[in-house]
């Protein structure tokens, strides 16, 4: 009824929202026809390029997927080229699908800012050709015109890559990665979520109407651990199930009023196929330093530092504050530290 309301107001095209089942386009479409909807109606279609992000399309706007789609995507979850190139194949099927039906003559890609996926389902639809050779525009001058390598999650970070390394003389060769880019975790859009009533309201259903101390923070932090609530300001999604090995270690932490939001356990020689730790082509070996973030009190900052250089040289801290302020251990190198890498044939 709203939707004829702006039609007839002189809305003269409807775009819809994203999708994933076809069927429930062209139902769409045919209940809109029914109701005297006339003007040309443009499916929105949303390139799938990441299991992660499509498991916080579902979180953050009820999208219903398929299940053939979740039945599909499971095996291949933790490889993000295989990821890419049956999403590619799969949603450009539903253009196909969409646009022989005859019940309309267009599409609406969005893009989310990130161009690959959609050249990628373009390319797969034939209705452009690819080309250049990184998911990157490479500069033609500088240093970083030889660049043929970047960090594994660099994609959900890009200008905050581009300043941290706009310093480097060379550049790494090899496949790498470090907690603070791509699949770990972006921050989001977190901080620009509309202020709706409705949307606050869900948020302290989950979290609590009030801040009663400081163990009730500690509470909420352990409950996600626990999977009593499903997300956090600083993770949108659930644990990982590599997180599962190291479940009880974050329970004590947040608990302890160490406020873990990042982390991942130490993996040596993994299969890239395991489907606890695997990740990228099949064949080859992935390996991970163990490693955790947390928010924590100066006190227990200060007593975990002094613990660390007297009883456990091989943990390196680093923290900072509100103000830029830090401190670390000893045994803290100021540099750039791979956590995350492999080796594939």
């Amino acid at each position: 009824a709203h939707l004829k309301a702006k039609v007839d107001a002189g809305a003269d095209v409807v775009i819809t929202q994203l999708f994933y089942d076809v069927d429930v386009f062209l139902k769409f479409v045919k209940d809109c026809r029914d109701l005297g909807i006339t003007v040309p109606i443009i499916p929105g279609i949303m390139p799938l390029t990441k299991y992660a992000a499509l498991e916080k399309i579902v979180k953050m706007s009820g999208t219903k997927i398929p299940q053939e789609l979740w039945d599909a995507l499971e095996p291949i979850k933790d490889d993000e080229e295989a990821v890419k190139a049956f999403g590619a194949k799969y949603v450009a099927n539903m253009c196909r699908d969409i646009l022989d039906s005859g019940v309309c003559s267009g599409l609406h890609i969005y893009t989310m800012n990130q161009e690959a996926g959609a050249r990628a389902l373009l390319s797969e639809l034939q209705l452009i050709c690819e080309r250049g050779t990184f998911p990157w525009r490479a500069p033609v001058v500088g240093e970083r015109k030889e660049e043929d390598v970047r960090p594994i999650f660099w994609a959900n970070r890009p200008k905050s890559y581009l300043v941290r390394t706009q310093e480097w003389d060379e550049f790494p060769s090899g496949r790498w990665g470090d907690n603070r880019a791509p699949d770990y975790g972006s921050p989001g859009n977190w901080h620009n979520l509309p202020e709706r009533e409705h949307v606050n309201q869900k948020y302290l259903d989950m979290w609590g109407q009030t801040v009663e101390s400081e163990q009730a923070v500690f509470d909420v932090f352990s409950k996600f651990v626990e999977g009593k609530i499903s997300l956090l300001p600083w993770n949108e999604v659930s644990m990982r199930e590599e997180s599962t090995v190291i479940s009880q270690d974050l329970l004590d932490l947040n608990r302890a009023g160490m406020l873990t939001i990042n982390s991942q356990p130490r993996v040596n020689g993994a299969k890239s196929n395991d489907r606890q730790f695997g990740w990228g082509q099949e064949g080859g070996r992935v390996y991970q330093k163990a490693y955790v973030e947390f928010f924590t009190s100066r006190d227990k900052l200060e007593k975990l530092i002094s613990t660390a250089n007297k009883n456990h040289k091989s943990i390196a801290i680093y923290a900072v504050n509100k103000n830029g302020d830090s401190v670390s251990s000893e045994n803290f190198v100021p540099s750039v530290n791979a956590v995350t890498w492999g080796i594939f044939p």
